[in-house]
């Protein structure tokens, strides 16, 4: 699968289990819900080997500050939002599935 591709597994995965559309996650909105579905994201290319720069561009990014700092945001989410974990697990389980699926 090519890094666009599973860029929009990212984000069609994570906009359903976090109920917030694509756009919104895509966009510079900084409601708690989209920011959370944002780092949730962010988190997900990265784990899956995405450079920052890549990331940074997918999300129309000026600098690579704001996506190492929705990473950093991560683990204190998860650790303080029962539902950033729940949203994030699921999110992951999806995204492994349908890769798994593809390969």
């Amino acid at each position: 699968m090519k890094k666009n591709e599973i860029f929009n597994v990212v984000l069609n995965s994570v906009s359903e289990q976090s109920d917030v559309p694509v756009e919104d996650i895509l966009s510079s909105k900084k409601t708690q819900e989209i920011v959370d579905a944002r780092t949730i994201a962010v988190h997900c290319c990265k784990v899956l080997g995405m450079p920052t720069c890549l990331i940074q561009k997918m999300f129309n990014k000026k600098n690579a500050y704001s996506i190492n700092s929705l990473s950093t945001l991560y683990d204190d989410r998860f650790h303080q939002s029962f539902f950033f974990r729940e949203v994030a697990s699921a999110s992951k389980k999806q995204i492994e599935n349908i890769l798994k699926d593809n390969c």
